[in-house]
């Protein structure tokens, strides 16, 4: 998925800044950039949390979830009208 390699590709040139300190990056997007962190975050990046605001929630690959270890914390509208309820329910973990 291109996104990802984009994503990816912009963590990498924060890890090479030296004033980085790799432990503590964290990732917050919102809208499209929402959606681009929580696909990072499914593709097992090593930083500490991704914060998605007003992005989509779905996912080409929802398997892909079982890779995240990082925090993730999603602030998303209850009457949001572009993201359907279905993904919605689909993101909120089983209880």
């Amino acid at each position: 998925m291109i996104g990802r390699a984009w994503v990816l590709a912009g963590l990498e040139v924060l890890r090479g800044n030296p004033l980085c300190d790799a432990k503590r990056i964290t990732a917050i997007g919102y809208c499209f950039g929402g959606t681009c962190v929580l696909e990072l975050a499914r593709n097992g990046a090593d930083v500490a949390g991704v914060v998605s605001f007003h992005g989509g929630l779905d996912t080409p690959t929802p398997e892909d979830a079982k890779h995240i270890k990082c925090k993730v914390l999603v602030l998303h509208g209850g009457d949001d009208p572009h993201v359907p309820r279905k993904d919605v329910g689909a993101f909120e973990p089983d209880d």
